[in-house]
């Protein structure tokens, strides 16, 4: 009975250590320990220890049996990690893809611009700022041809993948490219250049809409868009006409400059905040080594060797490194993506549109000028209409 007693004690102890989580060290060493024996006991591993001088096989098992238990806990994690990367460049072939229908859409606006052709879906010019958040789902732009994809692998593979590969801001903003165009001097902000790709794809066409084609109706919608904004003016001015206080009022202004923050802080805020402020404008200051340890992840990630060429400035010469692997990645993804295009297009699936909250925020715009030309087409004595 005491034996017995003893069993179940021992059972339950047992069980107890056996419900124990382990730490990932002692999963290691059970997963070689378990290696090794099947390294001992199977025969095919014997008949080629035969070959070797029996004096360096422990340690080459003990090292075996580690490898083996590495690759088969984390291995899976390795492939999951090498597919993350492929996916990565995939996504990023799949976001360059669609500057070729950006490039086409932007064709369409000069076009509509000059009044040489009517769109169906679009009534202003704000709506291609509404199509460029889209341009995926755009119904109104052919498909993406074979010709028009090798002519963008081109563009690709003709210049250095930080000066061409590019990420515009608003791919369709004729005006601010215009004034970067003329260099103009009321411009409030530096305009946008006119986009690389839009320059090559110009260059290998023939076909610079953008400066042999007039503006009419953009010139047409900024003159019923001037009577709205005299009419604001005209307002603003009564207002501080009727508000006298506002204009005597000599009191300097808070403005949210880093002085400013830092100030408050000192006075009014627990001495911690002012050292956790600070530390982040450190960090904000090594943000010029962002482009540096991109490129190192990148390269070390890379699933051959890349050479780099010389370069006096060792940070750069790393960062034209990864540059050109990425390039070579994205060349390789883009045929891939078109595949997928293609095959979409057979069963005439659309790509998904994620972009909700750009959509929102760009339909608002385009309802609030429709509101605002059709006001001052009233005020004009006109229709309120859009058939100027």
């Amino acid at each position: 009975m005491k034996e017995e007693n003893t069993d179940n004690k021992g059972e339950g102890e047992s069980s107890k250590e056996g419900s124990k989580k382990l730490t990932e060290d002692e999963i290691f060493e059970l997963k070689k320990k378990e290696c090794l024996e099947e390294i001992n006991k199977n025969p095919k591993y014997q008949e080629e220890f035969e070959k070797y001088n029996p004096y360096s096989l422990d340690s080459f098992k003990s090292r075996y049996a580690a490898a083996k238990a590495n690759i088969s806990i984390y291995g899976n994690n390795y492939i999951r990690n090498e597919e993350r990367i492929a996916m990565l460049y995939r996504a990023e072939a799949e976001e360059r893809f669609w500057d070729i229908q950006q490039k086409k859409l932007f064709d369409l606006q000069c076009r509509w611009r000059a009044e040489e052709i009517k769109i169906p879906e679009i009534v202003i010019s704000e709506e291609f700022h509404y199509w460029e958040e889209h341009i995926s789902i755009c119904p109104f732009i052919p498909n993406i041809t074979q010709q028009e994809l090798d002519l963008y692998m081109e563009f690709i593979s003709s210049f250095p993948y930080d000066e061409k590969i590019e990420w515009v801001g608003n791919w369709q903003d004729y005006d601010e490219f215009k004034m970067h165009l003329t260099k103009d001097a009321n411009a409030e902000w530096d305009s946008e250049e006119y986009s690389l790709w839009y320059k090559f794809h110009d260059s290998r066409t023939g076909q610079n809409l953008f400066q042999t084609l007039p503006d009419i109706r953009g010139k047409k919608e900024n003159f019923y868009l001037d009577i709205i904004r005299e009419r604001r003016r005209k307002e603003r001015e009564e207002h501080e006409k009727n508000s006298p206080a506002n204009n005597t009022d000599k009191r300097p202004d808070l403005n949210s400059y880093y002085e400013d923050y830092e100030k408050f802080i000192k006075r009014f805020e627990d001495v911690k905040l002012l050292d956790l402020h600070k530390a982040n404008d450190r960090r904000e200051g090594m943000d010029e080594d962002r482009g540096l340890n991109n490129a190192i992840e990148t390269l070390q990630t890379a699933d051959e060797t890349v050479e780099a060429d010389y370069n006096e400035n060792w940070r750069q010469g790393i960062i034209d490194a990864a540059n050109g692997y990425r390039r070579k990645r994205i060349l390789q993804e883009l045929p891939k993506t078109y595949k997928d295009y293609k095959f979409r297009l057979s069963l005439n699936l659309l790509p998904e549109d994620t972009s909700k909250i750009s959509r929102d925020h760009k339909a608002a715009m385009v309802k609030l000028l429709k509101k605002e030309i059709l006001e001052a087409r009233k005020i004009n004595g006109e229709p309120e209409d859009f058939n100027f």
